[in-house]
């Protein structure tokens, strides 16, 4: 690398295209040393990962005497290099995964500028790793500099080298323990790999519609047919039962919910997904972890088998659409209400969850005999003080909110700020709901759960490649009317029965709401409804990242996780 062509810019050759191929290369770099660290990998197998891969980058700097062409070439590979270091810095860990990935497309911008808002220093560090080299590149382009034959020989030379040495090493990593695979284990690769998933996926979930246009669920009812019934389901989002009061946390995050003797919380659910584009699809129809990537995307959702069942419907949703299943599932509605779709980002920031209840109680005053609503609500998404009202902070200081341990206090504050909201928004339905004749119930989960600075691995956010007990921990509850236990004594029994045993939200939801409604079809299953005395614990599974059940203890979890498992009561 230190032979250049002499010339009118020889000065200039000499030292800037060395200092371009170097940067570059370790630029690109940093992600396969980062990650043969924090996977687990047996030495040969991090030798591999890095040398191996050190030498393609090597190579593709030195396919051109025009290094500065060669490195503008090179921005994709800097681009996902950055986007790797920044996830190992919220996560500490894991490649960078189809759900994130798929994340990206489905984020809208005002969830994506607070989160990068609270990011700046990450982000800072990443551009002065990853900028430099390609404004160097760019200069050298300009200015004409090539390398000379001798030095583009030497350096293809010593690349090949590098190749050969990372290719003996792959093949001897076949005699470690660990399974070493090179579309899941070598950085660029699985990135790769990963990118060609999340646009199958992409492509097959813009088929939903058509793919289940013929789908039917063959649901009847059962209940009494002069009977009045409003069921209400309710899905939160980034709410973990950590920090309810209701599940054991030591401050008053749930007051309005916490006095209600007919509400039945489930203290020991789990979510089967730490993603809101898997785990609410889940949770609105039958499909689980374990018929995930065979079904989801030709079956349809609960307000479909509802509507076969004679029930009007209606979904509210209090988020953005992002074009995935929540949104598709949400639009076989009769009444569909997105209640952002016409308000700018600052508006849609000061929409809270409590502005639902207007049309919510709209559609009660309409007094329909049959109804149900399916609300999908902001809950406690990052940044958690936007998700309430100034008024509403029972916690202080709730700000400022950033990505760093040094601001967990500020950051639990507001997100028990955020819970607080979602128990009164809970009971402000609750109370519309008491104001009916006839039977009535509400339902509740979130999608996944958080991590907040918890331990000493520092991690924040949810959707990691690899969750963690704070992401899968979710509350559960059901609230049924007078009305209802009058009615049907039974299920009201079988809620309070079941009430200590461990739920798989992903298996359990969807049954549950259609057996309170006492709504049947030919893939009724009684053992998976809490409202039934047959209800029988699901085995903990994990969705992951390619769409496979795998136990709960073997998706990764820590030492930590399975220690908080244990105290919780789940046996996995």
């Amino acid at each position: 690398m230190v032979y250049f062509k002499m010339g009118n810019n020889s000065n200039l050759s000499k030292y800037l295209l060395p200092v371009i191929i170097l940067w570059t290369v370790i630029g690109c770099l940093i992600p396969n040393i980062c990650l043969s660290v924090t996977e687990g990998m047996s030495v040969i197998q991090r030798i591999t990962n890095i040398v191996l891969s050190a030498g393609i980058y090597w190579l593709l700097m030195s396919l051109t005497r025009n290094t500065g062409k060669a490195g503008l070439w090179m921005v994709i590979l800097d681009f996902f290099a950055a986007f790797q270091v920044v996830l190992i810095y919220i996560y500490g860990r894991s490649v960078l995964a189809v759900d994130m990935l798929l994340n990206v497309v489905t984020t809208n911008y005002g969830e994506a500028s607070e989160l990068l808002r609270s990011m700046l220093p990450a982000i800072m560090i990443v551009l002065a790793v990853y900028l430099p080299p390609l404004i160097l590149s760019g200069v050298a382009v300009s200015k004409g500099l090539r390398l000379s034959k001798k030095a583009l020989g030497f350096n293809r030379l010593g690349s090949l080298v590098a190749i050969c040495i990372g290719l003996i090493c792959y093949m001897a990593s076949f005699f470690s323990a660990r399974p070493f695979h090179p579309v899941t284990d070598i950085y660029p690769l699985n990135v790769g790999y990963n990118i060609c998933l999340a646009i199958e996926r992409t492509v097959l979930t813009s088929q939903f519609k058509e793919n289940t246009a013929s789908y039917t669920f063959g649901s009847v009812p059962t209940h009494p047919e002069g009977l009045s019934e409003l069921y209400v389901i309710v899905i939160g989002e980034t709410s973990r039962a950590e920090n309810w009061q209701l599940a054991g946390y030591d401050r008053h995050t749930n007051m309005p919910l916490a006095s209600d003797s007919a509400l039945v919380f489930f203290k020991r659910a789990i979510s089967q997904s730490n993603t809101t584009h898997k785990s609410v699809p889940m949770l609105l129809s039958p499909v689980d972890a374990s018929t995930f990537n065979d079904s989801i995307y030709s079956t349809r959702g609960i307000l479909s088998a509802f509507r076969e069942a004679g029930f009007s419907t209606a979904f509210i949703s209090n988020q953005r659409r992002n074009h995935s299943f929540i949104d598709f599932m949400g639009e076989e509605a009769d009444t569909v209400m997105f209640l952002k779709d016409n308000l700018n980002t600052a508006d849609a920031e000061a929409h809270f969850d409590e502005m639902t209840l207007e049309p919510l109680a709209a559609i009660l005053q309409s007094n329909p005999k049959k109804q149900l609503v399916v609300i999908h609500s902001y809950g406690s998404h990052f940044s958690y003080d936007d998700r309430y009202p100034e008024s509403a902070a029972m916690y202080l200081p709730d700000s400022p909110l950033k990505v760093d341990r040094s601001c967990k206090k500020e950051l639990v504050n507001a997100y028990d700020n955020s819970i607080a909201y979602t128990s009164d928004f809970l009971a402000g339905i609750i109370n519309l709901l008491k104001t009916r004749t006839g039977i009535s119930a509400l339902m509740y989960t979130s999608d996944h759960g958080e991590d907040l600075f918890d331990d000493d691995r520092d991690l924040f956010l949810h959707a990691s490649p690899v969750p963690s007990y704070y992401q899968l921990h979710v509350p559960f509850l059901v609230w049924t009317s007078e009305g209802y236990d009058d009615a049907l004594p039974g299920r009201i029994t079988a809620l309070r029965q079941n009430r200590e045993k461990p739920v798989a939200t992903s298996v359990s939801f969807f049954h549950t709401a259609l057996d309170i409604a006492g709504i049947r079809w030919p893939g009724h299953d009684t053992k998976r409804s809490v409202a039934s005395f047959d209800y029988t614990p699901a085995g903990m599974f994990y969705l992951t990242d390619h769409n496979e059940a795998v136990p709960l203890k073997d998706c990764g979890l820590k030492e930590h996780d399975f220690d908080r498992f244990n105290q919780l009561g789940v046996e996995l």
